[in-house]
């Protein structure tokens, strides 16, 4: 088995500062490298530049994208901090990333320059006042094996490198974005992957998943999505709102503290609502289908920390 990692770059506003540790043995490849940007931002909204139509829709996540998101989420929650929400801004600029890695045949964290908070204000980034801090983990690896056990190698990759464990299971960082990309890499068949992490002073987050668990392991995996169900969420006074789960079953909103009763547009006018307490963290709902039966069922073992 062949590793190859690379990690700790530390990003400021002008340069970056990259380290780096090589590991050899034969036959697979897996590269990890880090990046880090951590200061003030002076302004409710920075200057994010328009996002490019070429680097894709601004949708929330596929089947995959929701996968790595479920992986991400499940170390989080083992570890007692937050579970992530997905932010389609930190994905437009995530899967950039790897497409540019890949047209330019380059593993880096700069774009020719651009730095990683380039990167974010290009994939159209709505900047908070208030104190910020992004992380951005990147892998690439030849293909093997069917696309979802490679993003599982990508993940058992990035928890091996301690630098890349520290920014998937930062307390502080509230919303993720996903890229993967497929394409021919350095003379190979290879997955990029790119995690774009972040917090920018933001209210908590509702996040989870609408899906049959098909296979009966009690997991969500690539396939199981629930797409365009919709999660209502009602508020202490009577006041509802909906979203709807993107291609890959995930859901997220933006709430402020306090108690909801939170249901799916198919369940039954009968099921009983769960009620969930946002304070100052995001809580994760799931909405489980068993193998073989029907109805939704929430996945209590995903639900909150408060740390």
């Amino acid at each position: 088995m062949l590793t190859k990692c690379e990690y700790s770059a530390r990003l400021t506003r002008e340069h970056s500062e990259p380290g780096r540790f090589v590991r050899r043995s034969p036959e697979r490849v897996l590269v990890v490298a880090l990046c880090i940007a951590l200061w003030t931002c002076p302004s409710a909204r920075g200057e994010p530049g328009q996002p490019d139509p070429a680097e894709g829709p601004a949708t929330g996540p596929n089947g995959n994208e929701q996968y790595m998101l479920e992986l991400v989420n499940r170390e989080r929650i083992l570890a007692g901090v937050q579970p992530l929400s997905w932010n389609t801004q930190l994905a437009r600029a995530a899967r950039a990333h790897c497409a540019w890695m890949i047209a330019h045949q380059t593993f880096s964290h700069d774009e020719n320059g651009a730095s990683l908070i380039d990167q974010l204000n290009r994939g159209g980034l709505v900047w908070r006042a208030g104190p910020y801090e992004f992380q951005q983990n990147i892998a690439w690896g030849n293909v093997l094996k069917s696309i979802p056990d490679e993003i599982l190698r990508h993940h058992v990759g990035y928890l091996a490198s301690p630098d890349h464990r520290v920014a998937l299971l930062n307390a502080a960082h509230q919303e993720v974005g996903i890229g993967l990309v497929e394409g021919q890499f350095r003379g190979m068949a290879a997955l990029l992957t790119t995690e774009n992490f972040g917090s920018n002073n933001a209210t908590p987050f509702l996040t989870g998943a609408a899906y049959a668990d098909s296979n009966g392991n009690g997991r969500y995996d690539p396939g199981e999505g629930r797409p365009q169900v919709e999660v209502r969420i009602r508020d202490r006074d009577g006041r509802t709102r909906s979203v709807s789960t993107a291609d890959g079953g995930g859901y997220s909103v933006n709430l402020a503290p306090g108690t909801y009763r939170v249901s799916l547009s198919t369940e039954q006018p009968s099921a009983a609502p769960r009620v969930v307490r946002i304070d100052r963290a995001n809580v994760k709902l799931d909405f489980v289908e068993p193998a073989g039966g029907s109805g939704e069922k929430r996945d209590d073992r995903t639900s909150r920390n408060d740390h």
